[in-house]
């Protein structure tokens, strides 16, 4: 069954809670080249209309992306924040279209077109592996001032969702000599709990200072960013002699406030600017577009189940299909219903990600093909949803 591109796309991305809007998104499909590649432009909105950012992905004729540029905004003003440019050629990929092993490099540019710095995205047995990211100087966007490793190797991971664990930094200088190590404790949800950052002395062993990031008393929303509470960072000697105690207070996403405690007991007010949020258009999608999701059973309906497995055998996609069929011309075709597609983590048994597609108001051809109407689908990852499409084909 061969399907035509659709026309567009309507995206409501969720939060950790699996409730919470994060983001809405439209995406429109490009006319397909003689080649048979196409481009896809999309374009995300805060729940409150807010611009995020705007995105221009380049797809072979094999459904894989091979390159996108996408312009970060900032919330409150829409101005511009950064740009992306990202490379996917260096990555290998499974038989279900997901990075299986291989890297991304990505180069970002601040508001002026500088280039602030370039990384690279490494993927090991269908997870993220490593982050490695070179620091430019803003002044001539060349020199290079730092550099930062991350590495997920202690990070609980369902696909690409962080699920807990820990993630290892290393900062080394512009001659790569290592001047502080972090380890950045995650919640079940994958944000941040604790943050523990060691400065080095120039031996690039011995600590100097110590810093603990303490996240308990604040609030992320829906974008994983700190929405309100206080942040409190303890910086002590390495003998345990506290130094200095800092707390950021946060309202509505931004910071507002810091204080400052010394080891003597002194305190400094440091007041920070607020920005004052704007809405900047109409939402793009709607969040109370969606319909629920039909299983009624058809009293026609077929069903079938076919999975896709790796070259050891384990389980990498299984697609649960219910449908009717069609015959013209002495040929039968599946007409779907509705399907569930479960894709597995390397063990073959772990569910990474659920989706849910309801067909009920898709218009199919005689050959099967999809002709115009709308596909709804349902995504879920460590049984939460995340994400909810509309996609739209046009006659």
């Amino acid at each position: 069954m061969q399907s035509r591109l659709p026309k567009q796309a309507k995206v409501v991305k969720y939060g950790p809670d699996g409730s919470s809007v994060a983001s809405v998104g439209v995406a429109m499909y490009g006319a397909p080249t003689d080649e048979g590649a196409h481009t896809i432009r999309f374009t995300s909105q805060t729940e409150k209309a807010q611009l995020l950012s705007h995105t221009e992905l380049a797809v072979n004729k094999a459904g894989l992306p091979t390159s996108a540029t996408t312009v970060l905004h900032n919330p409150h003003d829409a101005s511009v924040r950064q740009r992306l440019e990202a490379d996917y050629s260096g990555l290998e990929w499974t038989k279900s279209m997901r990075p299986r092993s291989g890297s991304v490099k990505i180069k970002a540019a601040n508001d002026q077109k500088i280039k602030i710095h370039h990384a690279e995205v490494s993927f090991k047995n269908e997870q993220m592996h490593t982050v490695t990211i070179a620091h430019s100087s803003p002044k001539d966007g060349e020199t290079i001032r730092r550099y930062t490793d991350l590495d997920f190797s202690a990070a609980k991971m369902l696909g690409q969702l962080l699920i807990g664990g820990h993630i290892n930094i290393i900062h080394r200088g512009a001659d790569k000599s290592v001047y502080a190590q972090s380890k950045l404790t995650l919640t079940e949800e994958g944000l941040a709990s604790v943050l523990e950052v060691t400065k080095l002395k120039k031996d690039g062993v011995s600590p100097s200072v110590l810093s603990k990031w303490d996240y308990s008393k604040v609030t992320f929303n829906a974008r994983r960013k700190i929405e309100d509470g206080i942040l409190v960072t303890t910086t002590t000697n390495p003998d345990g002699k506290l130094r200095a105690t800092t707390t950021i207070t946060f309202s509505g996403g931004q910071a507002i406030e810091m204080k400052v405690k010394t080891a003597d007991g002194k305190i400094i007010d440091c007041p920070l600017k607020r920005a004052t949020p704007e809405k900047v258009g109409d939402l793009l999608s709607p969040v109370t577009e969606f319909v629920a999701i039909k299983t009624t059973p058809h009293r026609d309906e077929q069903h079938s189940v076919e999975s896709v497995k790796r070259p050891d055998g384990t389980i990498e996609r299984s697609t649960e299909l219910w449908y009717t069929t069609k015959i013209e011309n002495g040929k039968e075709s599946k007409i779907p219903l509705r399907a569930v597609i479960q894709d597995f983590a390397p063990n073959g048994t772990t569910v990474m990600k659920r989706k849910e597609i309801d067909f009920s108001s898709t218009d199919f051809g005689d050959k099967g093909n999809t002709v115009s109407g709308s596909v709804q689908v349902a995504s879920f990852a460590n049984d939460k949803m995340v994400q909810r499409t509309t996609v739209v084909y046009s006659k």
